[in-house]
C-alpha cells in the first residue's frame, strides 16, 4: 500500500470504529437511566443492544489484527490446497448449515503457499460467497463452486456462487477500502483486503468477474516450485 492509501485506510477506520463507539456510549447511558427508573424491561433491550454493539467491535477489531498479519505471509511449503479448503469449510460448517449451501470443490492437490494465511484466505472469500448465495425465497438451490485452471505463471482459483452478487456501486472499491454499509456493520472490504494483502505477498493477484448479475472472485498463485 501507499502512503496515501494507508492515510486513507486509517481515516476510514477511525470512522468506523467512532459510529459503534459512539451508539455503545448511547445504549450504556439509556440503560443506566432505565436501571434509575427500575424499567428492568427497558434496561435489558439497551444492555442486549449494547452486546450487539460490542460484538461488531471486537470482529472489526479482530479484523484489523488479521489484516495487520497479512502482510508477514510468507509460501514457505508445498501443501495440499483441497485440505486448507476443507479446513476453511469446517470453520464455516454452522453457516453452511444454516443457509443450506451446496459446496462443489475442484482443485489441485499441491501449491506452494503460507498454509495458515491461505486457510484464511479461503474462509474470507466463501464466507462472502455463503452470504450473497441465492435468495432465501430463491427456488435455486444455493450453490458455491470453488475451482482452478491453470496459468502461463502457475494456478488461478475461483470461487463463484449463484447468488445475486455484489453490489455493483461497491465494486470499484472491493479491494482498496474498508466498505461498510448503513448499520455500520463491517462488510466484505475488510476481509478482501486481508485477502489482497495475502495473496499480493505470495506473489500473486486477485480480483474479480461479474456476469450476469452474479460476481465471481479469482487469484493467482505464481508457480514457485517445479512439483
Amino acid at each position: 500500500m501507499t502512503f496515501n492509501q494507508l492515510d486513507h485506510l486509517g481515516f476510514q477506520i477511525s470512522h468506523d470504529l467512532k459510529g459503534p463507539v459512539r451508539v455503545l456510549s448511547l445504549n450504556l447511558d439509556m440503560l443506566l437511566r432505565a436501571l434509575d427508573q427500575n424499567d428492568f424491561a427497558r434496561a435489558r433491550e439497551m444492555a442486549e443492544m449494547a452486546l450487539s454493539t460490542s460484538r461488531k467491535l471486537t470482529r472489526l477489531m479482530e479484523g484489523l489484527a488479521g489484516l495487520s498479519m497479512a502482510g508477514k505471509a510468507r509460501p514457505d511449503e508445498i501443501v495440499d490446497m483441497k485440505e486448507l479448503v476443507t479446513e476453511a469449510l469446517e470453520k464455516l460448517s454452522l453457516q453452511i448449515a444454516a443457509h443450506k449451501v451446496k459446496i462443489i470443490v475442484d482443485l489441485p492437490d499441491k501449491a506452494y503457499v503460507d498454509a495458515v494465511h491461505m486457510i484464511e484466505v479461503w474462509q474470507q472469500l466463501i464466507d462472502n460467497a455463503i452470504r450473497y448465495s441465492a435468495d432465501v425465497n430463491s427456488s435455486e438451490p444455493k450453490k458455491i463452486k470453488i475451482s482452478s485452471m491453470k496459468s502461463d505463471n502457475g494456478e488461478i482459483f475461483c470461487i463463484e456462487d449463484n447468488g445475486h452478487g455484489v453490489s455493483h456501486d461497491m465494486l470499484p472499491q472491493l479491494f482498496s477500502s474498508l466498505i461498510t454499509n448503513t448499520n455500520d456493520e463491517v462488510s466484505p472490504g475488510l476481509g478482501l483486503l486481508y485477502c489482497r494483502r495475502v495473496i499480493e505477498r505470495h506473489g500473486g493477484k486477485i480480483w474479480h468477474e461479474r456476469s450476469e448479475g452474479r460476481t465471481k472472485f479469482l487469484f493467482s498463485i505464481p508457480a514457485k516450485i517445479n512439483f
